[in-house]
This record gives structure tokens, C-alpha cells and sequence, in this order.
């Protein structure tokens, strides 16, 4: 660290000490502000439906990551199944929120064209300024070496986060799984030259179409969170929609998508890059 260089008198200085003057007070000025970035993040889960941040808020640091995006405008038969299922399970179990619409009404959300599932081909990641544009570089890569498919959903399933803070009901995906997985193994190339955590080992690709908080994580009333969701209710939302999403004609899969903080951006499969 630099040190501020202190003058000291000379010791050959011999003039006397001037006479003091008079002490004339003068307004006091007012400090500066402190800068908004020393102020502590607080996360008041109250304020996103009891939701608790799994990862510790870093300044300068962006989360990241890859996905592939359904919009349920595009497919409206499945858009009636995820409506009627989400409405199904929230009459069972009112804790429930939607994840691809707001509460108000999924179905003009997806008349509007503003439902959509996403399917994550990479873990939550934090990257800073600096790597967002490598980022970019490489999802543009990777979807220009990619050919679109057609995929579709087979099951209904449920599943936790890692923080066990939160559990989803979701649309496990049957066909297109290979070539998700195909993705995934070149982004998980490009995030590990990131020093970057990459996808689970054994893939298990979906759309969660629901959420619950967890008691263990909910800061808010027991009405609002869920010891855990219910078996007998799976397997009822399977029974009761199952025959309706075998029925559904696969949907198609033409572009990559990567969401760096608050921006997506989206690329065509298999179309070479501009840059």
C-alpha cells in the first residue's frame, strides 16, 4: 500500500514560530455520502413469494446461465395440459406457484405469448464482467453446431433444489434427450475452461411448471411453504394428465438460449455465426 509522503521542519529552520492568529469558526461541511456498493445486500424473502437466495450476493459477480425456451404460445395443446395441471395441483396444494405465468390468469398470460417453460442445459453459474462476452462467443458457437430437433415431455415428476429450499413440479423430457445432452456437453466444455461448475453427471432434463418453498427455508407463515410435496398428489396429476400429454404431438427446439444477469440472448440452431 502507498503511503502519503509527511513533510516535517527542517532542523536547520531557525525562524521563530509566527504569532498564532485568531480562530475564526467556519461552517462545517457536509460529508459525501457512502457510495451505495459498501451497504450490505439483505434479502428479504417476503418480497420474491418466500423465495431465499441460495447463493450469497457478490457485487460485481453475474449469474449465468444456458437454457432452451418453450414458448407455450407456439404449442397450444400443451399449453392447455401445464394450465390445467398447475390449476389441478394449486387446488390440492395452494402453497404452489406457477412458473411459466404470473398468478392472475395462465391462460391469458399464454394467449399474450408471455408463459413459457424453460429447460436449463447448465447449472446457475456467477461470472464476472469480464467473462460475459467469452460466454456469449461460446453459446454462439455452440448453437450455430447444433442442427434443431423435435422433443417433447413423457412424465410428470418432482424434484428439489440442491439448497433443499424449494420443490418444483415438472415435465420430465422423453424424446430430444440425446441431443439436449449433446448441448450440454459443449457447454459444459466451455464453462469448465471458465473454472465454472458444469452439469449434473447423470442429466435428467425438464420444464418445472410449479414451485413451493420448503418449510426448512421459508421465512414466511406455514400457509406459504410445504414440509415437501405430496406423493398422493404426483401421482394424481399423473393419473388424471398423463393420457393427455401421450397424446401430444412433439414440439420444436430451434434456439439456444443464455440469460447473463438480467439480458437473454437467444441464437438459431444451426445457422453459422455472423462473428
Amino acid at each position: 500500500m502507498k503511503r502519503s509522503l509527511v513533510a516535517y521542519a527542517s532542523s536547520d529552520d531557525e525562524d521563530p514560530t509566527p504569532p498564532k492568529k485568531p480562530r475564526v469558526d467556519q461552517p462545517r461541511k457536509k460529508l459525501p455520502g457512502l457510495p451505495s456498493s459498501i451497504y450490505a445486500h439483505v434479502d428479504d424473502p417476503a418480497m420474491h413469494q418466500g423465495r431465499v437466495r441460495t447463493s450469497r450476493h457478490v457485487e460485481g459477480l453475474y449469474p449465468a446461465y444456458v437454457h432452451i425456451v418453450i414458448s407455450l404460445a407456439d404449442v397450444p395443446e400443451l399449453a392447455d395440459v401445464v394450465t390445467d395441471a398447475t390449476r389441478f395441483a394449486r387446488g390440492e396444494l395452494p402453497a404452489l406457484r406457477s412458473t411459466c405465468a404470473s398468478e392472475a390468469d395462465i391462460q391469458t398470460e399464454v394467449d399474450q405469448g408471455a408463459a413459457e417453460l424453460h429447460i436449463s442445459l447448465s447449472r446457475p453459474v456467477f461470472i464476472s464482467a469480464n467473462q460475459r462476452d467469452s460466454l456469449r462467443a461460446a453459446a454462439r458457437r455452440i448453437a450455430a453446431k447444433h442442427r434443431p430437433f423435435r422433443a417433447s415431455f413423457s412424465t410428470f415428476s418432482v424434484l428439489t433444489n440442491d439448497e433443499r429450499t424449494r420443490t418444483f413440479l415438472a415435465l420430465d423430457v422423453g424424446a430430444g434427450f440425446q441431443q439436449l445432452n449433446d448441448i450440454v456437453q459443449d457447454v459444459n466444455s466451455a464453462l469448465r475452461a471458465m473454472h465454472q461448475d458444469t452439469y449434473y453427471d447423470d442429466p435428467r432434463f425438464h420444464a418445472s411448471i410449479a414451485w413451493a418453498v420448503l418449510h426448512t427455508a421459508s421465512a414466511l407463515s406455514s400457509e406459504s411453504s410445504v414440509p415437501e410435496f405430496p406423493p398422493y398428489l404426483l401421482q394424481r396429476i399423473s393419473d388424471k394428465f398423463m393420457p393427455e400429454l401421450g397424446k401430444l404431438s412433439p414440439f420444436d427446439v430451434g434456439r439456444l438460449n443464455l440469460r447473463i444477469g438480467k439480458t437473454t440472448d437467444s441464437w438459431d440452431l444451426g445457422v453459422p455465426s455472423s462473428r
